[in-house]
């Protein structure tokens, strides 16, 4: 009995957990490009949001071009069921504030970009995060209504 209670204990300790943590899609790598003037983010002749600040990695069209290649990918997955606005979201987390997409990291937003715009970081997140629900529902692909 406590031979299988510790081997029950090890493979609870081994197995992944489940739960809210976000995960990241794989996108191919973004060309390195050195402007590092401000970048409009658009999807389907809308704006979403302008990138004026570069981050610890990439400059703002860089950050441009992998939230645009991210949101392809999330995009992709999760067509059923369809996209709601309370799947987007911004969330704390190890002191970085990330926006998710049902638990898909599409983007982080940073110190820098709360001070261009003079805000809080959860301000600047709570404001792209009301942007991104007006226009991810818009142009997120739904399940056929046809059943084809």
């Amino acid at each position: 009995m406590k031979l299988f209670a510790i081997a029950a204990f090890a493979a609870l300790a081994a197995a992944p957990i489940a739960g809210s943590a976000q995960r990241i899609v794989p996108i191919s790598e973004v060309p390195h490009v050195e402007d590092k003037a401000p970048t409009l983010w658009g999807l389907g002749g809308l704006d979403l949001i302008y990138f004026q600040n570069s981050d610890s990695r990439h400059t703002p069209f860089e950050r441009m071009e992998v939230a645009d290649a991210r949101t392809v990918e999330i995009l992709s997955r999760v067509q059923a069921p369809p996209l709601r606005p309370s799947d987007i979201r911004s969330e704390t987390r190890g002191g970085r504030t990330v926006i998710t997409v049902r638990n898909w990291l599409l983007l982080e937003v940073s110190p820098a970009d709360a001070k261009s715009v003079n805000k809080s970081v959860s301000g600047v997140a709570d404001s792209w995060v009301s942007t991104l629900k007006k226009v991810l529902i818009k142009v997120a692909p739904r399940p056929s209504q046809t059943g084809v």
